[in-house]
């Protein structure tokens, strides 16, 4: 399970070492998110607020939103991420997609979610292409949530509707609501 000594870790120290990419190549195997406290309460407030239904780990890693949800009966659930494929499908035998923002943005889901959870990673999407990624995902959900470190990304209001948000421990959790689902 999650262990006490990645709370000190900077992931974003390791970044600028090299790059997200580099980074999760290179330690897949042996990564965990050390803000899991955080996003445990952020988790807490979403199970609150909506009907999580169908969900989609966006950016999922080794699935620690999808192993919290599932802890809590939350069993309908796929991941979605460029690296943690094989480990993901593994550790849940669910389907992972393999696709990164980019591959998104450009192509789509082809599958629609009740719900798309984006937990510490839509903060490094390229902003060339994060209209384009916003565009599909509201095309594939009708809640979607960002748990993030920060404020950002801002979301404009052209594909989503804020409904609701909160601050647990600097982490950032906002639940929109899709324009064009």
């Amino acid at each position: 399970m999650i262990i006490k000594k990645y709370e000190s870790f900077s992931i974003r120290g390791e970044y600028e070492k090299s790059s997200p990419k580099e980074y999760y190549l290179n330690h897949k195997d042996d990564y965990h998110n050390p803000h899991y406290k955080k996003i445990f309460k952020c988790l807490d407030y979403l199970i609150s607020k909506i009907n999580i239904g169908h969900f989609l780990d966006l950016g999922c890693g080794n699935g620690i939103v999808s192993e919290y949800l599932l802890n809590k009966s939350y069993n309908d659930f796929k991941g979605c991420d460029p690296y943690f494929k094989d480990i993901y499908e593994k550790k849940f035998n669910k389907d992972c997609f393999d696709k990164s923002f980019e591959d998104i943005s450009k192509t789509g889901l082809n599958e629609k979610f009740d719900t798309i959870i984006c937990c510490y990673a839509l903060h490094l999407c390229d902003p060339t292409y994060l209209n384009n990624l916003l565009y599909q995902l509201s095309n594939s959900c009708t809640n979607f949530v960002i748990i993030s470190p920060s404020k950002y990304p801002i979301i404009s209001n052209d594909f989503f509707e804020l409904k609701n948000q909160n601050i647990f421990d600097r982490a950032h959790i906002r639940i929109y609501n899709s324009k064009l689902s």
